[in-house]
């Protein structure tokens, strides 16, 4: 090495450099450079710092998601164009976002949401009834009063296990990725990751400010079909007009080939939802109410 190599190597030496805790890079500056890691400082465990942290997780979680879920509704694909283009620090990652809504649909959604069905529709309505569905339940009662009490179980757990699994819609209409052009299974994933958070949000909004007021206060908690018939409109004609946006924003496609992908998606998630449905009415049947 020359004179004037060595006199270059100490003109910027590393300041307090030390080893990472937790992959054990040299840390030049506050945060490691390779896993991000805080340097650890006797400061970082005194009550003020560690109530500073959790207050500042918490802003940070409520900025994050705040701005996730207005990206979300307010321009249809781009939460997706932006995080598989390397956007990401803004928002929050696609499953935590979907795994929040879910959440607050668990929460806030009460006793009656559209990926439920309680027994009484079971017993009456197809398709349900040509799928076996009321000789299932007639093997279980043998009167009336022995139908009100098994529904009232049934409902209940049907309410409750209905919002527990909504993840495995993600799969299936990630399928619908296959009428596009060419791209990883991972965006496709990412798609419509975002796209059935938004419709679980939809679908909270629905229920919280339309159907639970309408059926406590004017239907007095009764069945009826022509209510269930005109959510189930209103809820087919947002989600597609959604989807329809979001396919011609993320995929790029045309007005034709979007048309055709949300008509696609109308019918396959139509026949997803009866199928999850009938899956929970013979799980509860079958295992839970033996």
């Amino acid at each position: 090495m020359s004179h004037e190599q060595a006199a270059n190597k100490t003109i910027h030496p590393v300041p307090h450099s030390r080893e990472c805790l937790s992959c054990g890079a040299t840390i030049a500056e506050n945060y490691c450079g390779h896993c991000g890691e805080k340097k650890f400082d006797s400061h970082d465990l005194t009550v003020k710092h560690l109530a500073e942290e959790t207050f500042e997780g918490f802003t940070h979680f409520d900025s994050k998601f705040f701005k996730s879920i207005k990206v979300l509704v307010a321009r249809p694909g781009q939460l997706s164009v932006d995080f598989c283009n390397g956007k990401r620090v803004p928002y929050m990652r696609p499953f935590a976002l979907f795994f929040v809504c879910n959440i607050l649909f668990f929460l806030m959604a009460g006793n009656s949401n559209i990926f439920s069905q309680n027994l009484s529709s079971f017993y009456n309505y197809d398709p349900y009834v040509s799928l076996g569905s009321r000789a299932l339940v007639e093997q279980k009662v043998k009167n009336e009063q022995e139908f009100i009490a098994l529904a009232k179980i049934f409902n209940h757990q049907m309410n409750t296990s209905s919002k527990t699994f909504l993840a495995l819609f993600i799969p299936v209409l990630a399928l619908l990725g296959l009428l596009q052009r060419r791209r990883l299974i991972a965006e496709h994933l990412v798609f419509h990751t975002h796209f059935f958070a938004f419709v679980v949000l939809f679908y909270l909004v629905l229920t919280v400010v339309i159907s639970l007021p309408y059926n406590q206060y004017v239907l007095h908690n009764r069945h009826s079909s022509t209510f269930d018939l005109v959510v189930s409109g209103i809820s087919t004609m947002v989600t597609a007009v959604y989807y329809f946006m979001a396919v011609q924003r993320f995929y790029r496609a045309s007005i034709v080939r979007a048309g055709l992908s949300t008509l696609a998606m109308t019918i396959l998630f139509t026949a997803a939802l009866y199928a999850y449905r009938m899956a929970l009415f013979y799980q509860l049947i079958h295992v839970k109410m033996l």
